[in-house]
């Protein structure tokens, strides 16, 4: 699997939506199917959620997940987070679509706001920030996620943990999101695999949106993921096997 940085991964999006072609806020639906798939996968719909959204498009992912998780009888309420002099296109679309469906309560998080109280038992859903990310998070948006962290909570991350950035968090010394799990689209981000974000990351995975395949494959890259369908067939073990229950090996070498 290819691992691709951020920019790549928006260069493929607009190619799908230029040469599928799809509108954007299609695309933004098949993303939020398979958000909601993973949600009717590992919650009943006893849990209560609580989705928590941006003014950008990682935020339209939430809005629509909202929309889309109440028609599958989901207790949901849906907290706009409210930074930034606007919201994306896509967002407003579907943060339209969710008040005309009128059944899940929207709420909106100002900085001269308390936190609102959320039910401990609650599964949180954060789309706050994206992969487009590139300055540490700090401010009101910042307060918020350090707030988040604080909870009890079980909380899933859209896309990436807000805060994280997709490729090199060196310098980022802001405040990320500590994700119990999170769901990609189409490709991990680099930041995935990299031992120190493990805490943020928490468990991943990644559905394909069908982004086109001729973008994917003229896509440069230097960097890979070994996939299962990469290797050979390996046996199954037993848990408490040994290496030396499965024979041995001779090896004899001589110098250059």
């Amino acid at each position: 699997m290819k691992l691709l940085t951020s920019q790549q991964i928006r260069e493929i999006d607009q190619y799908t939506i230029q040469n599928e072609p799809i509108p954007s806020i299609d695309l933004m639906e098949r993303a939020a199917k398979q958000l909601c798939s993973f949600v009717l996968e590992n919650f009943d719909n006893n849990t209560a959620i609580t989705l928590l959204a941006g003014p950008g498009n990682n935020g339209g992912d939430a809005v629509a997940l909202a929309r889309m998780l109440s028609k599958e009888n989901y207790t949901c309420e849906l907290i706009m987070v409210s930074f930034g002099s606007s919201l994306s296109k896509d967002c407003e679309i579907n943060l339209q679509r969710l008040k005309e469906d009128g059944i899940v309560p929207i709420t909106y998080w100002k900085e001269k706001d308390s936190f609102p109280s959320i039910e401990k038992t609650n599964l949180i859903i954060e789309g706050i920030f994206g992969s487009g990310l590139t300055r540490t998070v700090s401010g009101f948006p910042g307060k918020i996620i350090e707030h988040i962290n604080t909870l009890p909570n079980k909380v899933f991350s859209i896309d990436i943990p807000s805060g994280l950035f997709s490729e090199d968090n060196c310098t980022n010394d802001g405040a990320i999101i500590k994700a119990d799990y999170t769901v990609s689209f189409e490709f991990p981000k680099l930041a995935f695999i990299l031992p120190e974000n493990e805490k943020y990351v928490g468990e991943w995975q990644t559905r394909s949106i069908q982004l086109h395949p001729k973008a994917i494959e003229e896509a440069d890259t230097s960097l890979y993921m070994t996939t299962p369908e990469n290797l050979p067939s390996l046996r199954s073990r037993k848990k408490f096997a040994h290496k030396g229950n499965f024979g041995h090996a001779l090896l004899v070498a001589g110098s250059y």
